[in-house]
């Protein structure tokens, strides 16, 4: 469960937050920096590197693109293998929803972090349909978030910094 002032943020950027009444097998994952199985799974990323690339785009830009965080699948099991976009659909699940809510929801939370001194690396979150069909956001935990305090030499989030900004999105 989220707090209440979370919540309103998030209607106020149309992203719904609820119970759902079914959900997708896998997981997404939006990354921000360069951590943990980044690093160890791909050639040529160095631990803390920024990771966004450019995304090429036909909006209001007139196509000429926009930074993106890389999201990922990852299906819902012990091996947790990462899923491409196209074995997502192959699933039966169009990419786009997820892609375009975790990204909305990544400009979000890093202004929230950035505000009060942390910088967003990596998070989590789980997604499904309520009864109506309607796509909602039905998880997102600081518990599966990589978050780095800001100007310190250990920016590695541990213990009391991470009780503390649990509160910002749970009710407790």
């Amino acid at each position: 469960m989220i707090n209440t002032e979370f919540q309103q943020i998030l209607e106020k950027n149309n992203i719904l937050f609820g119970e759902t009444t079914t959900q997708p097998p896998f997981r997404v994952v939006c990354r921000n920096y360069a951590t943990d199985s980044m690093v160890t799974d791909t050639i040529g990323i160095e631990d803390g590197q920024y990771i966004f690339h450019r995304k090429e785009t036909a909006h209001a830009d007139g196509g000429k693109g926009h930074h993106a965080p890389i999201v990922e699948f990852f299906l819902d099991t012990d091996k947790t293998p990462l899923l491409t976009f196209d074995r997502v659909r192959l699933m039966g699940y169009a990419v786009e929803p997820y892609v375009m809510r975790i990204i909305d929801l990544d400009y979000i939370l890093k202004d929230l972090f950035q505000q009060i001194g942390f910088t967003l690396v990596d998070f989590e979150a789980g997604f499904g349909r309520d009864a109506d069909g309607r796509f909602l956001v039905n998880k997102l935990d600081i518990d599966n978030m990589t978050i780095w305090k800001n100007n310190v030499e250990n920016k590695y989030l541990i213990g009391a910094h991470k009780y503390i900004l649990k509160h910002l999105l749970e009710v407790s």
